[in-house]
């Protein structure tokens, strides 16, 4: 193997390795994320828009959601305060949710774009939603902590072989003081592609994602209804709805939500971790301040 190593050509070797890398990713992906087991689907009208948040981007979009929701129930307002757009508690009230409750707590002090940081409710919303997880995961929609372990030690064992059979080779064009920077690029494009592609982070199952594709085909009609109600206050509901399974790109419809989408964590939280599961929502990315460090904050569940 060493003599191999030694004496196989540069391009030849990239060639071999590039084979490699693409048939490791391919299997670690069908490892990780490639199956379903045969678990049913749920109903597509069997949760709440808490579900479906979690579903799509875990306790980040989940926020949005709430926030929009205590918007619709007049208990946050958003205003104009020294020239600044700001999140502010309207009305109180002790009739809240578990995951109302950390929302609602954390705007009694208000805030405005750059104070509002979703990381100081990471916590508290993980806590909130460990019932929803453990539902999730009674289903098969979401991952159990035992099972994220093993798809992680699957990704970090194929990255560690992969990553030992270049390093050798680098090793070797030392010490015979031929050129190496090339595979030193090629080695880190492959890490690179291995968490982009298989996501060994990523909580929902191939079962989670089939099931909300399923229910944002269902729910479609949302996107329409939404629209001929953008100035009134009639289906102000179903806005909450709308951003759980297409995020807060539906409220651009909206003149009474529109001003939430400078605060909205999805619009400005990265996806290293293989959260935050896009279907279709028509979300643009965006900018701010505040949660633009959490990005794969993600940890815990």
């Amino acid at each position: 193997m060493l003599d191999w190593l030694v004496k196989i050509p540069g391009s030849e070797f990239l060639t071999y390795f590039g084979l490699m890398s693409l048939i490791g990713i391919g299997v670690g992906w069908w490892l990780v994320r490639g199956r379903d087991d045969g678990y049913p689907l749920p109903d597509k009208n069997q949760f709440d828009p808490t579900t479906f948040a979690v579903l799509r981007g875990r306790w980040q979009i989940v926020i949005d959601m709430v926030v929009v929701q205590l918007i619709e129930r007049n208990v946050v307002g958003i205003a104009e305060k020294v020239g600044k757009k700001t999140l502010f508690i309207k009305k109180k009230t002790i009739e809240l949710s578990p995951v109302e409750q950390v929302v609602y707590n954390y705007l009694l002090v208000s805030k405005t774009v750059s104070q509002f940081d979703c990381s100081d409710m990471k916590v508290s919303m993980e806590n909130a939603l460990q019932p929803v997880y453990r539902e999730l995961e009674r289903i098969h929609l979401y991952k159990t902590g035992k099972e994220v372990f093993y798809t992680k030690l699957i990704t970090y064992f194929m990255m560690f072989c992969l990553d030992i059979l270049v390093i050798s080779k680098i090793y070797f064009a030392i010490i015979y003081n031929k050129p190496f920077s090339f595979l030193v690029i090629l080695m880190l494009l492959m890490s690179f592609s291995i968490f982009r592609i298989v996501k060994p982070g990523d909580r929902v199952t191939q079962l989670g994602y089939k099931y909300m594709r399923e229910v944002s085909k269902h729910f479609s009609w949302l996107k329409t209804d939404l629209g001929k109600h953008s100035k009134g206050r009639a289906a102000l509901h179903n806005y909450v709805l709308g951003t759980a399974i297409f995020g807060v790109g539906i409220l651009a419809s909206s003149e009474i939500f529109d001003g939430y989408q400078a605060f909205a964590v999805s619009k400005r939280y990265t996806l290293s971790d293989g959260v935050g599961n896009y279907y279709g929502s028509g979300d643009s990315g965006g900018s701010g301040g505040g949660c633009s460090g959490c990005g794969g904050c993600g940890g815990g569940n």
